[in-house]
Order: C-alpha cells, then structure tokens, then sequence
C-alpha cells in the first residue's frame, strides 16, 4: 500500500508513484512481483502493470487498457510465464490477458454467459502450468478453469453441494503444482489436490478432533522443500508442513511465550530458497 522496496543487503530503497513523474512507479498499491526466464522484473498494482528498467532505475508502463477497450487502469492481481515463455496476467475484473514472447498483445479471455466454454470469472487470482503443460486458473468466487491447450475454450471446476470430491471451494486463492505433477488449490474453505484422470479432487480440511489435519481452512501460499515436504500458509492458522507418507499436517504457529517462534499465524507467502 506504499509504494516497491528494494533491499540490497544494507539499505532499502523506496518506489512510489509520482504524478509528475512518468517512469515511475504506477500505483502504490503493489500485488504481485514476478521475474520473467529473461530477467524482466514485473509489477502488478492496483493502478495497471509496470516493468523495472534496471539500467535507469525506473519503471516503464504497459498500457493494457486501450487493447481491452477499457477506461481507467487494470488491477493486476497475478503474473505467470509458461513453458513458451507467453505472459499471463489476471487481472481484478478484467480477465485474463495474454502477451507473447516478445511481449506484444495475444488477447483477453473474459466471461461470457452465453458461451459455457468460456473462462468462468474476470476475477483471475492465480495462474500455473502442470507438469503436461496444461494452464489452470484460479478464479475468485468462479472455481478453477483448464485452458484446452492449443485452443480458447476452458473447462470449469466448480464446488458442487452434493459431491464431496467437487472443488471444496470457488474462492481460490492459490495454485502449485509440486515436482511429482500434483496440482494444489488453496481455497478460502480448505487444500484440494487435483485428481487428473478423474477430474475430480481430494479435500484436505480443518478439523478440530484432529490435530494433524490443516490448522486452518483459510489457505493462502504453498511451496515445496527439497525433501518433498509441501509448506502451506494459511491467513490464521500459521504454517503446515505436509507429511505425504503419514498423510498428516504438522503446524507452526505464533507462540507469544516463544520469540522463536512464528512472528504472525496470518501468513501472505511462502518462498523456499536456494538450499531447499
């Protein structure tokens, strides 16, 4: 809400937007970062999508809202590159948008009503590519859609009461596919773990019987250590570590007698670094 920080290993350096100033900085409202495969530095905001020119110091605006034919910015929400290096951008109730390797405008897929092969929701919160190469996204109230590779049509995967193997939730929050292929789907009421050859899900939930089920079903970041172990934030029931052999989530949460202990149970993200 204030703007980029930059920290070099002794000081930080603020961005902010500056009315008078045309390279910098779009909007102080800033939701995602994301490095492209060629060093590109991307910047999602509130006020439209921005890249980080690191000879000037500066930010260079991609003005995205003439191509969609809309007035006033585009929230960007999430920014992905797939295997043949296309950009895809989710934006807050404009789609999703497409740009190709050399960045050029491909397309908008937005709702349609009318057409039931059509992306679920313009209310894109995550975007992934599997192991087969297949895009799923990840809606804000409208489930999770496949993008039929090669083509433009989605298939939809929504909660449906009576099918306990259906999406848990329509909220989705989050997407990661681990090194053996699995697809994961953070939802704001639980984990689901993608069963491809049947389309359906396994449900992973809070329950307050079971100390080794998710601490908390409000799912928000996941990653992958080098043990295989995959880490789950959650915006209240702090982090889970889950054991696939034993089947169990074990919990690392704020502890106010411990200072070694978590700072927050509510946490944003997860990130696994070099040494795993």
């Amino acid at each position: 809400q204030d703007g980029l920080n930059r920290y070099d290993g002794y000081d930080f350096k603020i961005y902010r937007n500056d009315n008078q100033n045309e390279s910098s900085l779009s909007n102080n409202f800033v939701n995602i970062l994301y490095e492209d495969n060629a060093g590109a530095l991307w910047i999602g905001t509130d006020g439209g999508l921005n890249v980080y020119d690191r000879d000037m110091d500066n930010f260079r605006k991609t003005e995205i809202s003439d191509q969609l034919k809309i007035s006033g910015p585009v929230i960007i929400k999430t920014i992905f590159e797939d295997n043949d290096e296309k950009l895809w951008i989710g934006t807050y109730g404009s789609g999703l948008i497409c740009l190709d390797r050399d960045r050029n405008f491909i397309g908008c897929f937005k709702h349609d009503r009318d057409d039931e092969s059509s992306i679920s929701g313009d209310r894109i919160s995550s975007v992934i590519q599997d192991s087969h190469g297949t895009i799923f996204i990840g809606t804000w109230g409208k489930g999770l859609n496949m993008l039929v590779r090669g083509g433009t049509e989605f298939r939809r995967y929504m909660n449906k009461a009576d099918d306990d193997r259906s999406l848990s939730e329509n909220k989705v929050d989050s997407l990661y596919c681990d090194r053996q292929g699995d697809l994961w789907v953070g939802t704001t009421n639980g984990l689901n773990k993608f069963v491809n050859g049947e389309n359906c899900f396994n449900r992973f939930s809070h329950d307050s019987a079971d100390e080794f089920s998710l601490s908390n079903r409000l799912v928000s970041k996941m990653c992958e250590d080098k043990k295989g172990n995959l880490w789950i934030g959650t915006k209240e029931g702090g982090i889970n570590i889950y054991d696939r052999d034993k089947n169990r989530f074990y919990h690392l949460k704020n502890d106010k007698d411990n200072p070694y202990s978590l700072g927050n149970n509510s946490v944003l993200d997860i990130y696994c670094d070099r040494s795993g």
